[in-house]
């Protein structure tokens, strides 16, 4: 009896760690978005039941999504990794932004804007920069 209890809560654990290094791996290599991937990692530690969910709803929201993703209809289309077979991260929210401005650019990169020198202040001695006190006055 008791060597059943310990038989499922090992293989509740390495449940938990297959679902961690498989999120991890997949999101490495470009096969699932960092969202998909780090909400893999939090079903790992929802699986292992240290926050006691009456209904796995974000373990079936997870499982949805990666379907979702398998069956081609993702909103940003089949990750790239998907098609080629060869890992490609998927790019950062810098590398989108200069995508985007290259092809509204028509291909050119979008020239960055100059900044101008910001000048000092002037400072006239040290109490120009601290406030002077006021005496109290006697009556």
């Amino acid at each position: 009896m008791v060597g059943c209890q310990y038989a499922g809560l090992l293989g509740t654990l390495l449940l938990a760690v297959a679902i961690v290094m498989v999120s991890l791996g997949a999101m490495r290599v470009g096969l699932l978005t960092r969202f998909m991937g780090y909400l893999g990692i939090f079903v790992a530690v929802l699986q292992m039941g240290f926050i006691p969910t009456p209904v796995p709803i974000v373990q079936c929201f997870w499982l949805f999504g990666i379907a979702y993703l398998l069956s081609g209809r993702w909103p940003s289309g089949m990750p790239p990794a998907w098609r080629t077979g060869q890992e490609e991260p998927w790019p950062s929210a810098a590398e989108l932004r200069e995508q985007r401005a290259r092809e509204s650019n028509g291909g050119k990169p979008s020239p960055k804007p100059a900044r101008e020198p910001v000048a000092a202040p002037v400072t006239r001695g040290t109490r120009a920069t601290t406030p002077k006190r006021k005496r109290k006055r006697r009556k």
